[in-house]
């Protein structure tokens, strides 16, 4: 495994890359155009159609695909423990990082997000969701100041879930995810209104992709890519 503190990071601004149907709508030869400029950061199944440029992968227990190394950093993060989940989920699959989320207290409960996105806590509390146990609190320990998103989508209508692939492939994978509990779509577009107010006050520039298909805080800027 390797230390947070051994990355050397330069560039200070990030694309990241969701599971979500808007990830259709950008055109990949713009993402490694922009991959000069933004690390690029892929989420799961997105990792596929971008691995040549992606910096850092991430993954949990859920929809698992195994995820053949390229270049990118890959990075792990679940509430089953490293031996457990290697045993029955993720065999062989190389991680770089692994973080287990042991605090059952979830991010809209957060008072103090200082506490939620300190280093020495990462990736140990829970979202719902990759995007805020993990990939968010990531970023924002790298030090990076513009983030843009593109399938971080979410739905407005509870227990509903869409992604950029079918569902029955989705049923496929390893340890398919449940629908979203009741309420879980609502908290987690209140939960990014959350996230836009503290980057906001740490100067970061959060905005996510110009789509219909994207449901997330009408505080976060919509952007083309």
């Amino acid at each position: 495994m390797l230390k947070f503190e051994d990355l050397k990071i330069k560039k200070n601004k990030c694309i990241i890359l969701a599971c979500g149907p808007s990830l259709k709508e950008i055109d990949p030869n713009k993402i490694k155009k922009m991959s000069e400029e933004y690390l690029i950061v892929t989420i799961k199944q997105s990792y596929f159609q971008f691995q040549d440029v992606s910096d850092f992968h991430f993954f949990n227990c859920n929809n698992f695909i195994k995820y053949k190394r390229n270049k990118a950093k890959i990075i792990c993060c679940s509430s089953v423990p490293l031996e457990y989940g290697k045993k029955t989920i993720w065999g062989d699959q190389e991680i770089d990082f692994f973080y287990q989320i042991t605090n059952p207290k979830k991010f809209s409960e957060f008072s103090n997000l200082n506490d939620y996105f300190d280093k020495a806590r990462l990736g140990s509390s829970r979202g719902p969701g990759i995007m805020f146990e993990i990939v968010m609190p990531f970023v924002f320990n790298l030090g990076i100041k513009e983030i843009i998103t593109a399938g971080w989508d979410y739905h407005n209508k509870e227990g509903h879930v869409e992604h950029f692939y079918n569902e029955v492939k989705r049923k496929k994978m390893k340890n398919p995810a449940n629908l979203p509990y009741n309420g879980e779509n609502l908290e987690s577009i209140e939960n990014s209104k959350k996230l836009k107010s503290y980057f906001d006050e740490h100067k970061i520039s959060l905005k996510c992709l110009k789509s219909d298909k994207c449901f997330l805080d009408d505080s976060i800027e919509r952007c083309s890519i």
